[in-house]
């Protein structure tokens, strides 16, 4: 017996009950099983805007981990750039933040430049929140080795596009990790409409005075 399920999305986990169908029309308990569809590496260029779910559900191949056992990192409709949703790390009163969220599986070339762009903002001008991103090999904080953005002192309402080029050494799947390590009892920090590509020849000018 076998049937065709269609519409599955990677990353997530499926769980399948199953019954036997006996004579007169009895059946048996239930057997539970389950299914995960891993998540391919995407590709350049890659977008992430957060909008194909229902908040607080996490995007295709998303991922987070909550370092704190407190708050974590959520889709929400709490002010997005792009609507209807955005990311958003919700602020603990009595906890720091060390909370992560990564992106899907990316497919990079060793010696290559890439760029990473992305909005972010704080949600109330009287908090200071901190975001630091990284990249490594897995989705998971103790493979965050590489240092692309950090910014420890937002205290912007207004999003800010922050664009940063980095080049991994070797060829392979990366992840890049969003950490969210703000003080306690500060404020909500988002992130919305992530894109990845390799760096064009000419950049745009930075660090103007």
């Amino acid at each position: 017996t076998a049937t065709l399920l269609t519409g599955l999305i990677e990353g997530v986990k499926y769980y399948v009950k199953v019954r036997t169908a006996c004579a007169g029309n009895t059946f048996s308990n239930w057997i539970l099983d389950s299914l995960y569809i891993p998540c391919t590496a995407r590709t350049l260029p890659y977008t992430e805007n957060f909008d194909g779910v229902t908040a607080p559900a996490l995007a295709s191949c998303i991922t987070k981990q909550d370092l704190n056992a407190g708050p974590a990192w959520n889709t929400a409709t709490s002010g997005p750039r792009s609507s209807p949703n955005s990311m958003v790390y919700k602020f603990n009163s009595a906890l720091p933040g060390n909370d992560w969220f990564y992106t899907a599986p990316l497919q990079l070339t060793g010696g290559t430049r890439y760029r990473l762009s992305f909005y972010y903002k704080g949600r109330s001008s009287g908090s200071i929140e901190k975001l630091e991103v990284k990249y490594g090999t897995a989705n998971a904080a103790t493979a965050m080795n590489n240092l692309i953005f950090s910014d420890t002192a937002i205290v912007s309402t207004v999003y800010l596009q922050t664009q940063n080029e980095f080049t991994p050494a070797a060829t392979g799947v990366y992840y890049i990790g969003f950490h969210a390590f703000s003080n306690a009892n500060q404020f909500d920090l988002n992130v919305d409409d992530i894109r990845v590509e390799a760096s064009p020849d000419c950049s745009r000018p930075t660090n103007l005075s």
